[in-house]
């Protein structure tokens, strides 16, 4: 069985790395863009 994943930018990539890597949450209005990566904290800014 394979595992397919979702295609994803390399400034998003980047960003949740070092989100993760800092132990800091990433606020964006795109919070699905990053839902499903391990161990990222993602915060809606929207209200």
């Amino acid at each position: 069985m394979c595992r397919q994943g979702r295609p994803r930018g390399a400034h998003d990539l980047i960003i949740a790395a070092t989100a993760k890597a800092t132990q800091r949450e990433i606020v964006s209005a795109d919070s699905t863009a990053y839902r499903d990566l391990p161990g990222v904290v993602v915060r809606s800014h929207r209200c």
